[in-house]
């Protein structure tokens, strides 16, 4: 039977850090605080910005909520922006994505301050992230990732592994934060030739492709580790699910994160601790 990689003991010991830091800026009369825009109703987005509200709350973060009708034209949408930049008392901001196509335009989040870009999705963040330089935020999902990646002690230095999903949002960024680590990484995409036996040969992989259930036991073989990152609505289950399979794989591979208490809960507390950072940063503390 599988380890299961939990995400909570990997959130606790972030979360007791992030708490000690934000109590030091209250105590400096400086009150940590996150902007979340979300365009639209899409139950992923609704489901993080629940969690990362409570997160927030629970570790002294100051959460505002901006919400937008998923027909939202450009020009609101970039008036919200220019608004949340101007705003001091704003360290960090959260836009939930994928937006809607017509706002997919990389000039409409470039517009967004770096300084507040705490999901590193603006392209000075980008940049900074894909050549190494310091400091930079990570997209917090993939952050997520590293994290419990580290805590459970999973080997990455030479290791061979398998990235599926090649978007800016998780893909793409979590392999180069791999390759920091010197694993020998494969990003997979809908387009790869025998994605089985690209994952199969692999000893971690990392599934972000946002496809219910998309993936068992055929992808894998013993001894691997999974990280399940993707979140779906299965209409067969009439509930949110991951992309791997888990029932399929537990007797197979060495361990693996569920979808409920997985990466999710992590994303959170990373969340939460880059708003801390971006506070720290943008106050000179």
């Amino acid at each position: 039977m599988a380890e299961l990689l939990i995400g909570a003991p990997v959130s606790s010991a972030l979360d007791s850090e992030t708490k000690k830091r934000a109590d030091a800026l209250i105590s400096r009369e400086i009150v940590p605080t996150l902007a979340i825009v979300r365009v639209g109703e899409n139950v992923a987005d609704i489901s993080y910005e629940r969690a990362a509200c409570k997160k927030a709350a629970a570790l002294g973060i100051n959460a505002v909520l901006h919400t937008l009708p998923s027909d939202t034209d450009a020009d609101s949408f970039l008036k919200l922006i220019s608004q949340i930049n101007s705003d001091k008392s704003v360290h960090g901001v959260l836009v939930l994505r994928p937006l809607p196509k017509h706002l997919e335009d990389s000039s409409y989040i470039s517009l967004l301050s770096p300084s507040k870009d705490i999901d590193g999705i603006t392209p000075k963040m980008m940049s900074a992230l894909y050549s190494g330089a310091k400091p930079f935020f990570a997209p917090c999902t993939a952050r997520a990732c590293m994290e419990i990646i580290f805590h459970y002690g999973i080997e990455l230095k030479g290791a061979r592994v398998a990235v599926i999903g090649r978007s800016l949002v998780v893909g793409r960024p979590l392999a180069m934060l791999l390759l920091h680590e010197d694993a020998t990484v494969t990003i997979c995409h809908s387009k790869t030739d025998d994605l089985k036996s690209v994952c199969k040969s692999s000893s971690l992989v990392l599934s972000a492709i946002g496809r219910a259930e998309a993936l068992g036991s055929e992808y894998f073989s013993p001894g691997q580790s999974v990280i399940d990152v993707g979140v779906s609505f299965s209409d067969a289950k009439n509930k949110l699910c991951g992309d791997i399979d888990l029932d399929s794989v537990l007797d197979i591979v060495k361990a693996v994160t569920p979808f409920k208490g997985g990466v999710g809960s992590v994303t959170a507390s990373v969340l939460a601790r880059q708003v801390i950072e971006a506070c720290e940063n943008i106050n000179s503390v």
